[in-house]
């Protein structure tokens, strides 16, 4: 069902700004572990941290104070917070126009995630048992994470899926998504137009990319 849902929100949107909401959504989530790993180490968040939070998501602790407020009895992770902040303030065209299921979806599946996230799990083992001096930086923890390359807390099946996202690069794979949603698309327009016989304007746009096409279902057809 969740996939399905997915699956349906995906439709209403280009599927370029959706790769892009993607990857956007995905670098906040490396952002979030971030700040949760050095906060659940301390036990609160240190004053440093506050300043790169405030910096990046200007209004979050006015949010995150009024949710304490009408909240008093609830227990509270800034994390959280931080997470509802970032979905309703940076993807709030996304959740307004109903697709922000299909962006979540489709990123926390990426191979990005799965590092980051297994990275996230390293740091809280290991600063529970002895906090870093200093902590690292954001853009310190980020490339660390990315070279992350622990598995054990994905099931099998789960790195089976991943396993050929190692071979190609996030930027090759992109481009590759590109040309074949591109061909994809090509593909069904000429469907759309006629189901079995090309009208004049079908054969004009399938004839300049696809030279040759035509013939070739001519003579399959007579076949």
């Amino acid at each position: 069902m969740t996939r399905r849902r997915a699956d349906q929100q995906a439709r209403r949107v280009p599927w370029q700004r959706l790769l892009e909401a993607r990857t956007e959504y995905a670098d906040w989530q490396v952002f979030n572990f971030w700040v949760r790993s050095i906060v659940e180490a301390e036990g609160a968040i240190p004053d440093w941290v506050r300043d790169v939070v405030e910096n990046r998501c200007p209004g979050f602790f006015d949010y995150e104070r009024h949710y304490r407020e009408i909240h008093p009895r609830k227990k509270h992770f800034l994390w959280q917070r931080l997470w509802e902040w970032i979905n309703n303030t940076v993807f709030g065209e996304a959740q307004r126009e109903g697709w922000l299921n299909a962006i979540t979806f489709y990123a926390l599946r990426d191979g990005r995630f799965q590092r980051v996230f297994a990275y996230w799990n390293q740091c809280h083992n290991k600063w529970r048992l002895g906090k870093p001096v200093p902590y690292p930086s954001f853009e310190e923890w980020r490339q660390a994470a990315e070279q992350c390359t622990d598995e054990s807390h994905l099931r099998p099946e789960v790195r089976k899926e991943l396993e050929p996202l190692k071979r190609v690069s996030p930027e090759r794979l992109a481009e590759a998504v590109t040309r074949y949603i591109d061909w994809e698309a090509l593909a069904y327009w000429p469907t759309s137009l006629s189901k079995r016989v090309l009208c004049p304007r079908g054969r004009g746009g399938v004839a300049s990319p696809l030279p040759g096409l035509l013939g070739v279902r001519r003579a399959a057809s007579r076949g």
